[in-house]
């Protein structure tokens, strides 16, 4: 590659056009080569090769250094493609400028992300054709990350609410390059870790009869980059140098002006000059096709992963504001892809040179993509719609778990309010009360006011058994005994297997007790420490041994009720 730069001593708005010129010129000057013709009449066109690397600097291939030498004189015989890729205000001078006279509302045109109106019209041109779609790229985390602080106006990695510059504070400042922006929207996630994401790309074209002669100016847009400048500070707040990196945005950033001339190369050259046009539109359109249903296949892919992630709620609730935004994103994507491909096959429509040979003019393969595109706008709606409807059912459970809550705390609360109730009456300072209260009549009292409340919470429950149970009366002999039979089975059981076990924890229980108020009587009696430290590991040797065979003979109760072991000793 060759590259030339403008001196900086050169203002673009204060050089005359000619001095303009002479600046690329003045370099290499080699005249235009006439296009190679077959014996079979096959026309190669002139392709012109042309971009600009970074502001001011613009690089060509080796054969193609007359690039401004054919814009001043066009050819009038030749098939000839001039490839752009960006649209600086310098570019854009140098074409509006030269003998071809782009239009300025093309460029304008071009750096819109949405299609143009079909009725617009660009003098100073035959036809125009603005293809916009999604291709497929992978991002890196952090890439995303500083497309996210970008995006919020914060291109700093700090969580600062002022800008770290005034703040003098070591930090990353982020840019885009180029200036223009394209937005991509994220897709699903990889198993990696990255996203795959759909960016956003435009290729214009402008074609013009010159003589018997046809020109085609081809601008794509440059690769997206991510600019990250290292900001540091002394101890004082002076700014030292840092360094400045330019990094790609994604993975696999290709460059669509190289991807056209891949398949330029290959494709079949025609003899008729007027057909390059249609050839060039039929590359593009195979491009969008393809790129087309690889977003609709990551698409349906996502879509699959929300599908079956509907049943957990734990992944639901965690991924519930990133599949929001994916749902809008999708949606807004979604819509004007298919605005984009409408717009595209009504020029294409107008466009068709070749009217006896409709086949391969590229109408089956968008109206493929429009049906793909239809099919999931249709699916990302529903299961929206379905997320929705999920989340509302989670919302519904978790306030009915607090409600229950909620249930448990007043049901405890008609526990202990009647013995508070209670106790407080008696301990009012009542003259009648003095010396006549017993802690049997406290009880006794509280027992009867927690059955009258609980009768008044369950009144409606007892009153419906109460009315139901007449109905006994009603019931047959044969049913009454086996209601009969079924109760005094179950009576046996509880006595016959239970009732060990319920007198064992029952003696725990009061040996608990009696030893407690053994060791009271023990600390307040008037014996010695010596004697009360006897006593006390003493009684505590007995209690350990009782709990140890009670203990035996609560594991030889339950080895005999567990059918496992009865039916394992059976077996041996």
């Amino acid at each position: 590659m060759t590259s030339t730069a403008l001196p900086t001593d050169v203002s673009l708005d204060d050089a005359p056009k000619r001095d303009f010129f002479s600046l690329f010129k003045r370099r290499r000057k080699v005249q235009p080569s006439r296009p190679e013709e077959s014996d079979q009449g096959v026309v190669t066109p002139l392709v012109y090769d042309c971009k600009e690397t970074r502001p001011g600097v613009y690089e060509w291939n080796a054969n193609n250094s007359n690039y401004l030498d054919a814009l001043e004189h066009l050819s009038t015989s030749k098939a000839q493609i001039f490839l752009l890729e960006g649209t600086s205000p310098l570019v854009t001078e140098v074409f509006t400028s030269s003998r071809l006279q782009l239009p300025l509302d093309f460029f304008s045109s071009h750096e819109k992300n949405i299609v143009p109106n079909l009725g617009a019209r660009f003098e100073g041109g035959d036809s125009t054709f603005f293809a916009k779609w999604h291709r497929p790229v992978t991002q890196k985390n952090r890439h995303w990350d500083i497309e996210k602080r970008i995006a919020a106006r914060r291109p700093y990695n700090l969580d600062t609410v002022t800008d770290p510059i005034n703040l003098r504070l070591d930090h990353e400042w982020y840019g885009r390059i180029p200036g223009i922006y394209r937005p991509y929207d994220p897709i699903r996630r990889t198993i990696s870790g990255d996203r795959d994401c759909a960016a956003l790309e435009c290729i214009s074209s402008f074609w013009k009869q010159v003589g018997d002669g046809f020109v085609g100016v081809l601008v794509f847009d440059p690769v997206r980059k991510h600019k990250v400048m290292k900001m540091q500070y002394n101890i004082w707040g002076v700014e030292r140098e840092g360094s400045t990196e330019v990094v790609d945005c994604f993975v696999d950033n290709l460059d669509s002006r190289e991807r056209f001339m891949e398949d330029f190369h290959t494709c079949e050259q025609k003899s008729d000059l007027s057909s390059l046009k249609s050839t060039v539109e039929k590359l593009i359109i195979q491009t969008i096709f393809n790129d087309s249903l690889t977003i609709l296949a990551s698409l349906n892919d996502a879509l699959d992963e929300i599908d079956l992630s509907m049943s957990q709620d734990d992944i639901l609730r965690r991924s519930l504001r990133e599949w929001r935004n994916n749902f809008g994103c999708w949606r807004t994507g979604l819509q004007h892809q298919s605005a984009s491909l409408v717009y595209i096959r009504r020029v294409l429509a107008q466009h068709i040179v070749d009217t006896t040979s409709k086949k391969g003019n590229g109408a089956i393969e968008l109206a493929d993509v429009d049906g793909g595109l239809v099919a999931v706008q249709k699916r990302v709606d529903a299961t929206f719609q379905v997320l929705m409807s999920t989340m509302s059912i989670i919302e519904s459970q978790k306030a009915i778990a607090q409600a229950e809550t909620v249930s448990k705390l007043a049901y405890l609360a008609f526990f202990f309010i009647p013995p508070t109730f209670v106790t407080g009456v008696f301990g009012m300072n009542i003259v009648e009360f003095v010396d006549k209260l017993k802690v049997w009549l406290w009880v006794t009292i509280s027992l009867s006011v927690s059955i009258l409340a609980y009768i008044f919470l369950f009144w409606q429950e007892l009153f419906t058994a109460a009315r139901q149970t007449p109905n006994i009366l009603t019931l047959n002999r044969r049913r009454i005994s086996a209601t009969v039979a079924k109760w005094t089975r179950t009576g046996y059981f509880l006595v016959k297997e239970g009732l060990p076990e319920l007198f064992a924890w029952a003696f725990t229980a009061g040996w608990v007790g009696g030893l407690a108020v053994g060791l009271w009587k023990l600390y307040t009696s008037h014996l010695s420490k010596g004697e009360k430290a006897g006593v006390t590991v003493g009684i505590f040797a007995l209690v350990l041994t009782g709990t140890l065979l009670t203990f035996r003979d609560i594991a030889k109760t339950r080895s005999k009720l567990d059918p496992s072991r009865t039916l394992s000793r059976g077996v041996l």
